[in-house]
């Protein structure tokens, strides 16, 4: 188990050499992670916590800006295969956070020949307390959305087909 407190990831900004952009600040990162799975190419994650956190994608994501805040994120998960390419979230949890996700003025069409062959199996995420604004280019098109409680369990994501389940969704004190 390791915890380290005061994370900061930063990057040269391209227009001003002599300035640097913070990509995330972290308050406290925990991690459980057993050793032995990972010679398997397996990773069992008994706790990871992300507290206190403040994020902005800068360029990282070419066609979509993430930034924002970060309560806390919590998952558990027992049953990532990096050989076949299966994830499988025991619990996850996101409370109190704030994101803005800005979209590109033009997304360029894939025409890439690869595969994202993921398959994701969630069977718990909680977000409490939350918000989250999608601004699409021009300001045109605006979604915000505020989450008080959300539940969503069995949740199937095949990203290779790109077909997306949830088997139950309870959503309180929330609106779009």
């Amino acid at each position: 188990k390791l915890s380290v407190e005061g994370v900061k990831v930063i990057q040269p900004n391209e227009s001003i050499p002599q300035l640097k952009d913070t990509i995330t600040n972290i308050g406290k990162i925990v991690a459980d992670v057993k050793v032995l799975p990972l010679l398997k190419k397996r990773v069992e994650i008994d706790q990871l916590d992300f507290h206190d956190a403040k994020i902005n994608t800068s360029d990282f994501v070419k066609d979509a800006r993430v930034k924002g805040n970060i309560g806390s994120l919590s998952i558990k998960s027992h049953g990532i295969d990096l050989k076949n390419h299966t994830i499988r979230i025991d619990e996850g949890a996101l409370a109190d956070a704030n994101l803005e996700i800005n979209l590109a003025d033009s997304v360029p069409p894939d025409t890439t020949e690869t595969q994202t062959p993921w398959k994701i199996v969630a069977d718990k995420i909680d977000v409490k307390n939350s918000t989250v604004n999608v601004a699409m280019p021009g300001k045109i098109q605006q979604i915000h959305a505020e989450i008080g409680n959300l539940s969503a369990k069995d949740g199937n994501f095949d990203l290779s087909t790109k077909q997306y389940k949830v088997g139950k969704l309870d959503i309180d004190k929330s609106r779009v």
